[in-house]
């Protein structure tokens, strides 16, 4: 009775419909707008007891507009049951914020509170804005992704795409650390100085102007470790996946930029390799999480348990992104964390992780890839995941035998044999990710070079890591033996490497390499009061978004900073992707020209 009376006034109101809907499709999406106005507001700028409860209470009508949205959303919908499995995730917080207010008017305290109590809290408030703020966010990014049907139709490139990306959550990164709840001290941190630090988070490099630790708000500390997270992630990726299960509007475009930020060649669907994505991710940082908060030194002074499990959250996420972020001054070569080697090696193992690149992790650690190799132990790893390991285990070698060698007698000495091979090892895993045990400025110059070897290489294609990557790396060393061989293909494991491959392996060393030259070229005219081979290491690990300085960064010039944070940026798009945005669309020729031979070596 109800679904029929539903149906006749559907269809009475139909020629309505398309109106009423466009209009609370624009007025979502700018509330949307206003609630993560109003909450970088509130979290930003000092509050009064009467700006407090306005801005609260304005939160609460926002949601009770989405909250109507979504029942009109039904009210329209032919298919109610399918309707509500599509966006089961926005009916399941909907309902939730409908139980909370319906507590809070029968029973005078909302759901949360209760529950909130139930666990000996006392003072809940704070506990309830943070939920209530977290509602809001999840919501809000809910409307405004499903406002983005429009936006998806502007014919741009995926590289132009991730740049635009990128540059919005730039800077609404930097305009969030610049507000005055972000800092401990008075004021506003300097432009310059929170465009860099966002940049410098967002490419998962490291590198510093201040100490997050110390300079940094919790709430600064939190708007970093965001920045972190959606940076290795990808905005685009985020797109898609919200796109896909909340707006049901994903476009063949969106899908090519996500396969093109993850480099997957997988054959399972674009959604469901997000949804891998996310979920590997989420299980190393709980795991990392545990690890490192059980592997501190119980006399490490933390204000409060709390302090020391954000402690652990923020340097699990930091190190299995490969971020190089840290809470303590010296990084972990602080007093209280240098001789932690159990620490180290946890790190280590979360680091190398991240480098390896998820298209890696999902085909050796994937439970439907682990079955299939026990049921058929002949069937190996991708020719792309054997190439990812190997290369990153020879890497790592090279650089713990070169690293042991070369600082044995310097930041290496006095220490055990078994807790140098530590050090050395931390150091050579971490070449991608800007943590350090040892104190770089001190390295000695064969190792400062050798390490710059390794940052220029980097991490896996498909990771969150920078440099020219390790696929490109093992490519040109294939190349390199099938030339001395004198043969004309490139070939492993049985497998030829293709032409359009090689070509794209020289085209991603060459600009890079030609980028490299031109950051230190420009840092020695913007620095020259530094040594050039500590600009040489800067820019290497500024392009490479690797984050390991020798210490100069904070102190080089505005200039010298702003050559470093543009760096980063090229280093997190990539350099052949900032070529193929710049260029225009080229057709493919359908001709061949005549050979012809030119003396070269």
């Amino acid at each position: 009775m109800i679904r029929e009376f539903r149906e006749y006034i559907n269809i009475r109101l139909y020629n309505n419909k398309k109106p009423v809907l466009r209009f609370m499709r624009v007025s979502s999406f700018l509330l949307a707008l206003l609630a993560i106005f109003l909450l970088a507001y509130y979290n930003g700028f000092p509050q009064t007891e009467q700006s407090n409860n306005i801005i609260v209470n304005s939160i609460r009508g926002i949601l009770v507009f989405f909250i109507g949205n979504y029942l009109l959303r039904i009210f329209y919908s032919f298919d109610v049951p399918e309707f509500l499995k599509e966006t089961w995730l926005e009916g399941l917080l909907m309902l939730l914020l409908v139980y909370d207010g319906i507590s809070n008017i029968l029973f005078g305290v909302p759901l949360l509170h209760y529950i909130l109590n139930q666990f000996g809290i006392g003072n809940v408030r704070p506990y309830y804005l943070f939920f209530l703020q977290v509602y809001v966010i999840i919501i809000a990014g809910m409307e405004l992704v499903k406002s983005n049907k429009a936006l998806s139709q502007i014919n741009i490139k995926p590289a132009v795409s991730l740049i635009l990306s990128l540059l919005i959550i730039i800077s609404a990164g930097t305009a969030l650390l610049m507000m005055p709840e972000m800092t401990v001290l008075p004021g506003s941190m300097p432009a310059l100085d929170a465009l860099f630090t966002a940049i410098s988070a967002i490419s998962q490099t490291g590198l510093v102007v201040v100490d997050t630790g110390s300079y940094f708000s919790f709430k600064g500390q939190l708007i970093i470790l965001f920045l972190i997270q959606i940076g290795a992630l990808g905005i685009i990726s985020f797109g898609t996946f919200f796109g896909a299960y909340l707006a049901k509007n994903i476009t063949i475009r969106q899908q090519y930029s996500f396969h093109d930020f993850i480099l997957s060649d997988s054959e399972v669907s674009t959604t469901k390799l997000f949804g891998k994505i996310i979920t590997y991710t989420l299980v190393i940082d709980v795991i990392g999480t545990f690890m490192i908060y059980y592997l501190l030194d119980p006399s490490i002074p933390f204000r409060s348990t709390g302090d020391k499990i954000f402690f652990s959250i923020f340097h699990s996420i930091s190190a299995f992104c490969n971020a190089g972020f840290v809470l303590f001054k010296q990084g972990l070569y602080h007093e209280s964390l240098r001789e932690l080697y159990a620490l180290h090696l946890g790190i280590t193992f979360l680091v190398f992780l991240g480098s390896l690149g998820y298209p890696a992790l999902i085909d050796i650690m994937g439970p439907r890839k682990l079955l299939d190799r026990f049921k058929q132990p002949w069937r190996s790893w991708t020719i792309d995941t054997r190439l990812t390991v190997y290369t990153s285990i020879g890497l790592v070698l090279l650089g713990l035998v070169g690293f042991w060698l070369l600082e044995k007698d310097n930041t290496l000495s006095g220490q055990s044999a078994g807790q140098a091979g530590i050090t050395a090892l931390f150091q050579s895993v971490t070449r991608t990710s800007g943590f350090n045990t040892v104190d770089i400025g001190t390295l000695t110059m064969p190792a400062l070079i050798m390490i710059c070897f390794l940052m220029f290489v980097g991490g896996a294609s498909g990771s969150v890591c920078g440099g020219i990557r390790t696929s490109t790396f093992s490519v040109s060393l294939l190349s390199f033996w099938a030339i001395i061989r004198g043969r004309k293909n490139v070939e492993v494991w049985g497998r030829r490497i293709s032409d359009d491959v090689v070509y794209k392996m020289i085209a991603i060393i060459v600009t890079f390499v030609c980028f490299l030259f031109v950051v230190i070229f420009l840092l020695t005219i913007t620095d020259p009061q530094f040594e050039t081979v500590r600009l040489v290491f800067e820019g290497i690990s500024a392009l490479g978004t690797v984050g390991l300085s020798t210490g100069i960064t904070p102190h080089m010039s505005d200039a010298g900073k702003t050559i470093l944070l543009v760096a980063m940026f090229i280093g997190r798009i990539g350099t052949l992707s900032l070529v193929f945005a710049l260029s225009s669309q080229l057709r493919q020729a359908s001709y061949k020209y005549p050979d012809t031979q030119i003396m070269i070596g």
